[in-house]
């Protein structure tokens, strides 16, 4: 019978299956590529132009509906790729990439500050997006 690949842990010298990412005592081998890929950015304000992002789905303002309970999100489906234009205050201005090229012209604005109830509708829940920074502008 065929033994299972192994390799050693250098931290605690245990043996661990050979496509384990991580040992039990948290030791990292490697990092899986679409983890990569999901690391959420936190440091939003330091976009430039150029830069492209990803808004993960599920995210941002909604309207949240009495009668159901459910979230119905606003404005554009800010979901997809985009490429920044400018920070401006609470918002990311970006233009929306669809294979490669600017889908369109009009900017969409990226809501990305503190989660507050909208002051002058009262309904409409402010929600911050999730990104993930794709690729930084060097220029």
């Amino acid at each position: 019978m065929k033994k299972k690949p192994e390799k050693k842990c250098p931290e605690c010298a245990g043996v661990c299956h050979a496509r384990k990412s991580v040992c039990p005592c948290g030791y990292q081998f490697y990092e899986k590529a679409r983890d990569k890929q999901r690391r959420l950015s936190k440091d939003w304000r330091g976009l430039k132009h150029g830069d492209v992002i990803k808004c993960v789905g599920g995210h941002g303002s909604y309207w949240l509906n009495k009668d159901t309970g459910e979230k119905v999100r606003q404005g554009v489906s800010h979901r997809g790729t985009f490429e920044v234009f400018e920070v401006l205050g609470d918002y990311i201005a970006a233009h929306q990439i669809n294979k490669g090229r600017v889908k369109g012209a009009e900017r969409e604005f990226i809501y990305m500050g503190k989660p507050e109830l909208c002051k002058t509708t009262g309904v409409i829940h402010k929600e911050p997006h999730k990104i993930v920074v794709l690729k930084k502008n060097e220029s």
